[in-house]
Protein backbone atom coordinates (compact mmCIF):
# COMPACT_ATOMS: atom_id res chain seq x y z
CA UNK A 1 0.00 0.00 0.00
CA UNK A 2 1.12 3.17 -1.32
CA UNK A 3 1.02 6.28 1.38
CA UNK A 4 1.01 10.30 0.05
CA UNK A 5 1.32 12.79 3.06
CA UNK A 6 0.50 16.46 2.80
CA UNK A 7 3.87 18.20 2.11
CA UNK A 8 2.20 21.62 2.27
CA UNK A 9 0.45 20.83 5.41
CA UNK A 10 3.75 19.13 6.90
CA UNK A 11 5.76 21.71 5.97
CA UNK A 12 4.00 25.00 7.27
CA UNK A 13 3.59 23.01 10.88
CA UNK A 14 7.14 22.41 11.00
CA UNK A 15 8.00 25.95 10.19
CA UNK A 16 5.89 27.30 13.48
CA UNK A 17 4.30 29.66 11.98
CA UNK A 18 2.69 31.63 14.21
CA UNK A 19 -0.71 33.01 13.53
CA UNK A 20 -2.14 35.06 10.81
CA UNK A 21 -3.09 33.06 7.01
CA UNK A 22 -0.60 31.21 6.67
CA UNK A 23 -1.20 29.27 10.42
CA UNK A 24 -5.02 28.87 9.55
CA UNK A 25 -4.35 27.58 6.42
CA UNK A 26 -2.40 25.10 7.91
CA UNK A 27 -4.70 24.00 10.79
CA UNK A 28 -7.41 23.31 8.62
CA UNK A 29 -6.24 20.92 6.42
CA UNK A 30 -4.20 17.75 6.70
CA UNK A 31 -4.27 15.12 3.82
CA UNK A 32 -3.11 11.11 3.75
CA UNK A 33 -3.47 9.32 0.58
CA UNK A 34 -3.21 6.08 0.17
CA UNK A 35 -3.60 2.87 -3.06
CA UNK A 36 -5.40 0.75 -0.58
CA UNK A 37 -5.87 -1.97 -4.13
CA UNK A 38 -5.96 -1.79 -7.36
CA UNK A 39 -8.20 1.05 -9.20
CA UNK A 40 -8.57 3.16 -5.54
CA UNK A 41 -7.13 5.50 -4.12
CA UNK A 42 -8.04 6.74 -0.67
CA UNK A 43 -8.07 9.95 0.88
CA UNK A 44 -8.26 10.79 4.50
CA UNK A 45 -8.64 14.47 5.71
CA UNK A 46 -8.19 15.79 8.86
CA UNK A 47 -9.54 19.85 8.77
CA UNK A 48 -12.12 22.47 9.95
CA UNK A 49 -15.28 23.89 8.97
CA UNK A 50 -15.23 27.90 7.91
CA UNK A 51 -16.45 28.09 11.64
CA UNK A 52 -13.52 26.38 13.08
CA UNK A 53 -15.05 23.16 13.94
CA UNK A 54 -13.23 20.04 13.84
CA UNK A 55 -13.86 17.84 10.66
CA UNK A 56 -12.67 14.06 9.51
CA UNK A 57 -13.36 13.16 5.83
CA UNK A 58 -13.08 9.83 3.82
CA UNK A 59 -12.81 9.26 0.31
CA UNK A 60 -12.72 6.50 -1.87
CA UNK A 61 -11.81 7.33 -5.71
CA UNK A 62 -12.47 4.52 -7.87
CA UNK A 63 -11.17 3.70 -11.86
CA UNK A 64 -14.41 2.64 -13.24
CA UNK A 65 -12.86 2.93 -16.62
CA UNK A 66 -10.32 -0.49 -15.22
CA UNK A 67 -11.30 -3.61 -16.31
CA UNK A 68 -11.09 -5.23 -13.24
CA UNK A 69 -13.85 -2.97 -11.71
CA UNK A 70 -17.31 -4.23 -10.92
CA UNK A 71 -19.90 -2.26 -8.64
CA UNK A 72 -22.76 -4.67 -6.99
CA UNK A 73 -25.32 -3.46 -5.11
CA UNK A 74 -26.67 -5.58 -2.33
CA UNK A 75 -29.45 -8.26 -3.22
CA UNK A 76 -32.39 -9.01 -0.79
CA UNK A 77 -31.27 -11.83 0.87
CA UNK A 78 -27.97 -9.96 1.50
CA UNK A 79 -29.83 -6.97 3.80
CA UNK A 80 -29.91 -6.40 6.93
CA UNK A 81 -25.85 -6.84 7.43
CA UNK A 82 -23.15 -4.23 8.50
CA UNK A 83 -21.25 -2.71 5.30
CA UNK A 84 -18.01 -4.61 6.68
CA UNK A 85 -20.53 -7.85 7.26
CA UNK A 86 -21.28 -7.89 3.45
CA UNK A 87 -18.33 -7.05 1.92
CA UNK A 88 -16.58 -9.61 2.87
CA UNK A 89 -19.13 -11.53 2.27
CA UNK A 90 -19.29 -10.48 -1.47
CA UNK A 91 -15.71 -9.77 -1.88
CA UNK A 92 -15.99 -6.25 -2.25
CA UNK A 93 -12.75 -4.27 -1.77
CA UNK A 94 -14.83 -0.89 -1.18
CA UNK A 95 -18.24 -0.76 0.37
CA UNK A 96 -20.39 2.06 1.80
CA UNK A 97 -23.59 2.05 2.98
CA UNK A 98 -26.79 2.80 1.00
CA UNK A 99 -30.44 3.84 0.99
CA UNK A 100 -32.62 5.01 3.97
CA UNK A 101 -34.36 2.21 4.91
CA UNK A 102 -37.27 0.61 7.26
CA UNK A 103 -35.25 -0.44 10.85
CA UNK A 104 -38.26 -2.97 11.39
CA UNK A 105 -38.09 -4.97 7.96
CA UNK A 106 -34.69 -4.04 6.85
CA UNK A 107 -36.07 -2.80 3.96
CA UNK A 108 -34.42 0.28 1.75
CA UNK A 109 -37.58 2.78 1.29
CA UNK A 110 -36.92 3.57 -2.14
CA UNK A 111 -36.41 0.77 -4.92
CA UNK A 112 -33.35 -1.46 -4.92
CA UNK A 113 -31.38 -4.17 -7.28
CA UNK A 114 -29.06 -6.13 -6.55
CA UNK A 115 -27.13 -9.03 -8.59
CA UNK A 116 -29.86 -8.77 -11.07
CA UNK A 117 -32.65 -9.40 -8.81
CA UNK A 118 -35.13 -6.60 -7.87
CA UNK A 119 -36.20 -6.01 -4.26
CA UNK A 120 -40.07 -7.05 -3.83
CA UNK A 121 -40.18 -3.66 -1.29
CA UNK A 122 -42.20 -1.37 -3.49
CA UNK A 123 -40.97 2.32 -3.08
CA UNK A 124 -42.26 5.00 -0.06
CA UNK A 125 -40.59 7.97 -0.72
CA UNK A 126 -39.52 10.01 -3.07
CA UNK A 127 -36.10 9.71 -5.06
CA UNK A 128 -33.76 12.05 -6.76
CA UNK A 129 -31.99 10.32 -8.85
CA UNK A 130 -31.10 6.27 -9.11
CA UNK A 131 -27.36 4.57 -10.05
CA UNK A 132 -27.25 2.33 -12.22
CA UNK A 133 -24.64 -0.57 -13.08
CA UNK A 134 -23.40 -3.29 -14.88
CA UNK A 135 -20.40 -5.29 -15.69
CA UNK A 136 -19.08 -4.28 -18.57
CA UNK A 137 -21.65 -1.20 -18.79
CA UNK A 138 -19.99 1.63 -16.10
CA UNK A 139 -22.07 3.51 -14.33
CA UNK A 140 -25.18 6.21 -15.02
CA UNK A 141 -26.60 8.42 -12.80
CA UNK A 142 -30.57 9.31 -13.48
CA UNK A 143 -33.06 11.92 -12.45
CA UNK A 144 -35.44 9.90 -10.31
CA UNK A 145 -38.71 12.20 -11.88
CA UNK A 146 -37.60 12.68 -15.56
CA UNK A 147 -40.69 14.53 -16.25
CA UNK A 148 -44.06 15.80 -14.79
CA UNK A 149 -45.98 12.62 -15.66
CA UNK A 150 -43.19 10.01 -15.63
CA UNK A 151 -41.55 9.56 -11.90
CA UNK A 152 -39.10 7.06 -12.82
CA UNK A 153 -38.75 6.05 -8.90
CA UNK A 154 -42.22 4.95 -9.02
CA UNK A 155 -41.98 2.78 -12.16
CA UNK A 156 -38.16 1.77 -12.11
CA UNK A 157 -39.05 -1.89 -12.88
CA UNK A 158 -40.91 -1.04 -16.10
CA UNK A 159 -38.58 1.88 -17.18
CA UNK A 160 -34.96 0.61 -16.27
CA UNK A 161 -33.23 -1.44 -19.05
CA UNK A 162 -32.71 -5.56 -17.28
CA UNK A 163 -28.72 -5.07 -18.48
CA UNK A 164 -28.54 -2.97 -15.35
CA UNK A 165 -28.19 -5.57 -12.80
CA UNK A 166 -27.21 -2.81 -10.05
CA UNK A 167 -29.87 -0.19 -9.00
CA UNK A 168 -29.40 1.96 -5.85
CA UNK A 169 -31.69 4.76 -5.17
CA UNK A 170 -31.17 8.13 -3.54
CA UNK A 171 -33.82 9.84 -1.60
CA UNK A 172 -31.44 13.69 -1.76
CA UNK A 173 -29.36 15.10 -5.40
CA UNK A 174 -27.16 17.52 -4.11
CA UNK A 175 -25.14 18.21 -7.42
CA UNK A 176 -25.82 18.34 -10.14
CA UNK A 177 -23.41 19.69 -13.34
CA UNK A 178 -21.18 21.03 -10.77
CA UNK A 179 -23.54 22.97 -8.75
CA UNK A 180 -25.32 22.54 -5.15
CA UNK A 181 -28.82 21.63 -6.04
CA UNK A 182 -30.33 21.31 -2.68
CA UNK A 183 -33.59 19.28 -3.33
CA UNK A 184 -36.68 19.61 -1.24
CA UNK A 185 -36.45 15.80 -0.27
CA UNK A 186 -33.61 16.76 2.51
CA UNK A 187 -34.13 16.93 5.75
CA UNK A 188 -32.23 18.47 8.14
CA UNK A 189 -30.21 21.03 5.74
CA UNK A 190 -29.04 23.50 8.61
CA UNK A 191 -27.90 20.29 11.07
CA UNK A 192 -24.55 18.84 10.50
CA UNK A 193 -24.73 14.95 11.08
CA UNK A 194 -22.28 11.84 9.91
CA UNK A 195 -22.81 11.92 6.41
CA UNK A 196 -22.30 9.48 3.79
CA UNK A 197 -22.45 10.92 -0.41
CA UNK A 198 -21.40 9.36 -4.14
CA UNK A 199 -20.03 11.47 -6.40
CA UNK A 200 -19.10 11.10 -10.57
CA UNK A 201 -15.98 12.79 -11.62
CA UNK A 202 -13.86 12.87 -14.68
CA UNK A 203 -16.52 13.18 -17.37
CA UNK A 204 -18.17 9.96 -15.68
CA UNK A 205 -14.48 8.15 -15.42
CA UNK A 206 -14.43 8.22 -11.41
CA UNK A 207 -16.58 7.32 -9.02
CA UNK A 208 -16.24 9.50 -5.58
CA UNK A 209 -17.37 7.59 -2.21
CA UNK A 210 -17.79 9.85 0.38
CA UNK A 211 -18.15 9.47 4.36
CA UNK A 212 -17.91 12.75 7.31
CA UNK A 213 -17.98 11.57 10.67
CA UNK A 214 -19.50 13.78 13.16
CA UNK A 215 -21.40 13.44 16.42
CA UNK A 216 -18.32 13.33 18.28
CA UNK A 217 -15.47 15.87 19.53
CA UNK A 218 -13.18 15.09 16.51
CA UNK A 219 -15.35 15.67 13.81
CA UNK A 220 -18.70 17.73 13.97
CA UNK A 221 -20.21 16.43 10.70
CA UNK A 222 -21.77 18.31 7.54
CA UNK A 223 -24.93 19.83 7.17
CA UNK A 224 -26.79 19.21 3.09
CA UNK A 225 -24.85 22.67 1.85
CA UNK A 226 -21.70 22.20 3.05
CA UNK A 227 -21.34 18.21 1.78
CA UNK A 228 -22.43 19.34 -1.50
CA UNK A 229 -19.81 21.62 -1.60
CA UNK A 230 -17.13 19.06 -0.54
CA UNK A 231 -18.36 16.68 -2.79
CA UNK A 232 -17.68 19.31 -5.37
CA UNK A 233 -14.63 19.94 -4.07
CA UNK A 234 -13.18 16.58 -4.44
CA UNK A 235 -14.23 16.86 -8.27
CA UNK A 236 -17.49 15.45 -8.35
CA UNK A 237 -19.76 17.03 -10.71
CA UNK A 238 -22.70 15.25 -9.81
CA UNK A 239 -23.67 13.90 -6.80
CA UNK A 240 -26.00 12.58 -3.91
CA UNK A 241 -26.68 12.23 -0.29
CA UNK A 242 -27.29 8.47 0.58
CA UNK A 243 -28.23 7.57 4.49
CA UNK A 244 -26.03 9.07 7.35
CA UNK A 245 -25.59 9.74 10.76
CA UNK A 246 -25.17 5.94 12.31
CA UNK A 247 -25.24 4.42 9.20
CA UNK A 248 -22.47 6.09 7.63
CA UNK A 249 -19.69 3.35 7.01
CA UNK A 250 -16.76 3.01 4.44
CA UNK A 251 -14.74 0.25 4.68
CA UNK A 252 -11.73 -1.13 2.28
CA UNK A 253 -10.80 -4.93 2.79
CA UNK A 254 -7.21 -4.12 2.74
CA UNK A 255 -7.74 -1.87 6.04
CA UNK A 256 -11.46 -2.66 7.63
CA UNK A 257 -13.80 0.33 8.30
CA UNK A 258 -11.90 3.67 8.04
CA UNK A 259 -13.84 6.16 9.96
CA UNK A 260 -15.79 6.45 13.10
CA UNK A 261 -19.58 5.14 13.16
CA UNK A 262 -21.36 7.34 15.55
CA UNK A 263 -23.21 4.16 16.96
CA UNK A 264 -19.87 3.22 18.40
CA UNK A 265 -19.99 0.35 15.84
CA UNK A 266 -20.91 -0.28 11.96
CA UNK A 267 -24.62 -0.56 12.29
CA UNK A 268 -26.76 -3.11 10.21
CA UNK A 269 -28.37 -1.24 7.53
CA UNK A 270 -30.26 -2.77 4.09
CA UNK A 271 -28.47 -2.14 1.26
CA UNK A 272 -24.90 -1.68 0.21
CA UNK A 273 -22.99 -0.35 -2.75
CA UNK A 274 -19.88 -2.12 -3.28
CA UNK A 275 -16.51 -2.02 -5.67
CA UNK A 276 -15.43 -5.54 -6.72
CA UNK A 277 -12.17 -5.55 -8.24
CA UNK A 278 -10.21 -8.35 -9.55
CA UNK A 279 -6.60 -8.19 -9.03
CA UNK A 280 -5.99 -10.66 -12.03
CA UNK A 281 -7.85 -8.92 -14.64
CA UNK A 282 -5.99 -7.10 -17.69
CA UNK A 283 -4.96 -3.95 -17.37
CA UNK A 284 -5.75 -1.24 -19.63
CA UNK A 285 -9.29 0.79 -20.15
CA UNK A 286 -12.59 -1.01 -20.91
CA UNK A 287 -13.82 -1.26 -23.91
CA UNK A 288 -17.59 0.46 -22.70
CA UNK A 289 -15.26 3.79 -21.97
CA UNK A 290 -13.47 3.80 -24.90
CA UNK A 291 -17.45 3.82 -26.68
CA UNK A 292 -18.76 6.19 -24.68
CA UNK A 293 -15.82 8.76 -24.82
CA UNK A 294 -14.85 8.46 -21.16
CA UNK A 295 -11.71 10.73 -20.29
CA UNK A 296 -8.78 8.03 -20.38
CA UNK A 297 -7.22 10.03 -17.06
CA UNK A 298 -9.17 9.41 -13.70
CA UNK A 299 -8.04 10.65 -10.61
CA UNK A 300 -7.78 14.15 -11.50
CA UNK A 301 -8.47 15.60 -8.00
CA UNK A 302 -6.36 12.66 -6.48
CA UNK A 303 -3.36 13.37 -8.68
CA UNK A 304 -3.46 17.01 -7.59
CA UNK A 305 -3.44 15.68 -4.15
CA UNK A 306 -0.79 13.67 -4.21
CA UNK A 307 1.47 16.36 -5.75
CA UNK A 308 3.39 14.66 -8.94
CA UNK A 309 5.48 17.64 -9.82
CA UNK A 310 7.86 19.54 -7.03
CA UNK A 311 6.35 22.35 -9.19
CA UNK A 312 2.80 21.36 -8.58
CA UNK A 313 4.39 21.72 -4.51
CA UNK A 314 5.63 24.51 -4.79
CA UNK A 315 3.35 26.71 -6.37
CA UNK A 316 0.81 25.95 -3.42
CA UNK A 317 3.56 26.42 -0.64
CA UNK A 318 4.16 29.99 -2.16
CA UNK A 319 0.40 30.63 -2.12
CA UNK A 320 0.45 28.85 1.84
CA UNK A 321 2.73 31.27 3.06
CA UNK A 322 4.19 34.54 3.78
CA UNK A 323 6.45 35.89 1.23
CA UNK A 324 9.50 36.21 3.22
CA UNK A 325 9.67 32.72 3.31
CA UNK A 326 10.01 31.87 -0.22
CA UNK A 327 13.40 34.13 -0.10
CA UNK A 328 14.76 30.68 1.43
CA UNK A 329 15.53 31.58 5.39
CA UNK A 330 17.56 29.26 6.77
CA UNK A 331 15.13 27.08 8.97
CA UNK A 332 13.34 26.97 5.17
CA UNK A 333 16.74 25.78 4.12
CA UNK A 334 17.23 22.97 6.52
CA UNK A 335 13.52 21.69 6.89
CA UNK A 336 12.28 22.03 3.04
CA UNK A 337 13.68 20.08 0.11
CA UNK A 338 15.87 21.67 -2.24
CA UNK A 339 13.33 21.09 -5.66
CA UNK A 340 10.33 21.81 -3.53
CA UNK A 341 12.15 25.48 -1.68
CA UNK A 342 13.45 26.66 -5.62
CA UNK A 343 9.67 25.81 -7.02
CA UNK A 344 7.94 28.08 -4.43
CA UNK A 345 10.85 30.37 -4.22
CA UNK A 346 9.91 31.15 -7.85
CA UNK A 347 6.39 30.76 -7.55
CA UNK A 348 6.64 33.33 -5.22
CA UNK A 349 8.38 35.89 -7.63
Amino acid sequence: MRVFASASAFVVLALGLGPGAAGARAQAREDRWTTPSRAVRYLARVTRTPDGAPLRVHAAFVDVCDPGVSLRVSSQGERGRTVPGWARRVGASVAINGDYFDRDTMMPLGPARGNGAWWSNRAREHRDALLLARQGEGLRLLDGTLSDRVELWRDVRRRVDRRWTEVLAARERILVEGRSRLSPAIRGIVERHPRTALGIADGGRTLVLLVVDGRWSESAGLNATELSGLLRELGATDGVKLDGGGSSTLFFAATGVVNRPSDGAPRRVANHLGVVVRPDAPTGFASWCTHAGLPSRPWRYADRGQGGSPAAWGSRLARALPRPWASGGLLARLLVPPAFLRAATAAAQ
